[in-house]
């Protein structure tokens, strides 16, 4: 299987930084950093299975460490 992560969330729309980075952690490990609106990520690829997929605001101190991962 393959991903392509596309952010696509202005952040000025939310009242954040227009950029809005994010986080990406699939199966608990954290896999990209700091994905800035208007960028795409990928392809990723992945074993068949079942993936469970966190996206979440990016911390530039932890990674991934807002996304429950």
């Amino acid at each position: 299987a393959s991903l392509h992560l596309v952010q696509g969330i202005p952040g000025e729309d939310l009242g954040f930084d227009p950029a809005m980075p994010v986080d990406l952690a699939v199966n608990g490990t954290c896999i990209l950093r700091g994905v800035s609106f208007g960028q795409i990520q990928g392809p990723l690829s992945f074993a068949p299975g079942v993936h469970q997929f966190n996206f979440s605001h990016a911390d530039r101190f932890s990674a991934c460490a807002n996304s429950g991962a």
